[in-house]
């Protein structure tokens, strides 16, 4: 068995993101190479919206769909603490034909992680996170 923790990863979040057919990119926030680091969760406290939570968050380092792309190729760098929240990536919106606002999200479902779309008008669960780089 091959210990991989020696090895660099390396998520580019400038790149141009997956765009789902339907869909189009309305803002993506870039952040250079990053080494992944470590990654903090951000919880909201009280009924907010996910809009809400965002612009609570707005000068935080967030991450973008690139990541979430990422970590869904390598999902054994996801922490197992991390397996009970639906994991947001705030740094790309989206928006479909309906001119509706959303995010991507991570969610463990089956013991398989997998993303969805999650409106910025959707109430901010107690189980959403987003995912912030320290």
């Amino acid at each position: 068995m091959c210990n991989l923790g020696w090895l660099t990863h390396l998520v580019d979040l400038n790149v141009r993101p997956f765009v789902p057919v339907g869909y189009s990119v309305k803002e993506h926030k870039k952040g250079g190479i990053l080494e992944i680091e470590e990654l903090c969760l951000y919880f909201s406290k009280g009924a907010k919206t996910v809009r809400d939570v965002l612009s609570e968050t707005e000068k935080e380092r967030i991450t973008n769909a690139n990541f979430l792309d990422y970590l869904l190729l390598n999902n054994r760098l996801i922490s197992t603490s991390w397996r009970k929240y639906s994991l947001l990536f705030s740094g790309t919106i989206y928006q479909n034909l309906n001119e509706e606002i959303f995010v991507r999200r991570l969610y463990l479902e089956n013991e398989l992680w997998r993303w969805n779309f999650c409106s910025l008008e959707e109430v901010f669960y107690k189980n959403f996170a987003l995912v912030l780089l320290e």
